[in-house]
């Protein structure tokens, strides 16, 4: 992909449920301009654009494989929520004018995402028609990162109670007490079909590629217990049973450990020598 333009990864790309396609934004001009929605076939290695000319700040493929639920937001203008079908049979239909961003398809067919009031944002859902709004959490969060593919967790970045930094979590989307992933900031992955969860403990350097621990899933997307802090930075594979060591830590995982897709970043300069006079 590395010839098509810039890969964002604000929004990392994602595999489908069936690990055949890759969706990823896509920058194809200047830094300015927006992105596009774009797929990969993994079996050839055709790419195209999923719904060419239309700029993307955040999106999520359902279940399914046949809808994305997307943001878009340009010029100063407050964001808007979109659902349309990967096939392009029928228009996008706008589900949402407010300034909602991160959006993902929660259970029974919710659309879940973030909206800012004032100087916070809290996580919010409502249905595919974009009525029925309501909040899944009664205090602010920070920053929403990713959904489980059974669609039970969501991951977030909540500031610590004692008003030291932050701490990644999972919060359970049919209710219940959050769980404490990261004893700092991480930015946790799930493989297409639930069965592992990615906490990086070493970050990603121009020296080494970091470092993940690859965490097994209970069936029921049913998480491990945690340390009661999170997983500390430079943890080793015995903080939590199971776990293995994973060479790599910004990745987009497949269905086994051995496959993923990662972003490698380049840069180029020119030097140019000019005449004074």
């Amino acid at each position: 992909m590395s010839s098509e333009g810039e890969v964002l990864t604000h929004t990392p790309p994602a595999f489908s449920a069936d690990g055949k396609t890759l969706y990823y934004l896509l920058r194809r001009t200047t830094a300015g301009s927006g992105a596009e929605l774009w797929r990969m076939n993994v079996g050839s290695g055709a790419s195209e654009a999923v719904f060419p000319g239309v700029f993307i700040t955040g999106y999520d493929v359902s279940p399914d494989g046949k809808h994305v639920v997307y943001s878009t937001g340009k010029g100063g203008r407050a964001s808007q929520l979109w659902i349309a079908s990967v096939d392009r049979e029928a228009p996008p239909k706008r589900i949402g004018d407010s300034g909602e961003t991160s959006p993902y398809f929660g259970l029974d067919g919710k659309i879940l995402f973030s909206v800012s009031e004032g100087n916070v944002n809290y996580l919010e859902r409502m249905n595919p028609d974009g009525s029925g709004r309501s909040r899944v959490l009664n205090y602010p969060i920070n920053q929403v990162q990713a959904i489980s593919p059974g669609r039970r967790w969501v991951m977030a970045i909540l500031s610590r109670k004692d008003g030291k930094g932050v701490e990644e979590v999972a919060i359970p989307t049919e209710g219940g007490p959050i769980r404490v992933l990261c004893a700092s900031f991480c930015s946790p992955r799930w493989s297409p079909d639930g069965r592992f969860l990615y906490i990086p403990v070493e970050q990603q350097s121009r020296q080494t590629p970091g470092r993940s621990l690859a965490i097994p899933v209970g069936p029921g997307e049913t998480l491990p217990e945690f340390p009661p802090n999170g997983v500390e930075p430079g943890s080793d594979t015995n903080v939590i049973p199971g776990a293995q060591s994973i060479q790599r830590a910004e990745f987009v995982p497949g269905n086994d450990l051995l496959h993923f897709a990662y972003v490698n970043s380049t840069v180029r300069r020119n030097l140019y020598r000019i005449s004074l006079p």
